[in-house]
């Protein structure tokens, strides 16, 4: 689940893992949870990061 930081409305994305590297990880397009739409997001923005297994 990311939560984008710093933005005023509140806004969640699904997202899935698909690869782990050291010191990072790469995820698959985020989804978004009231749309169920895929989310464009500007580079650099940052996000609360929640992962569920």
């Amino acid at each position: 689940m990311l939560e984008p930081k710093y933005i005023p409305q509140k806004e969640k994305f699904n997202s899935m893992v698909v690869e782990m590297g050291t010191g990072c990880f790469y995820t698959d397009f985020p989804i978004d949870v009231e749309t169920g739409k895929i989310a464009f997001l500007m580079d650099g923005t940052q996000f609360n990061v929640h992962i569920f297994q």
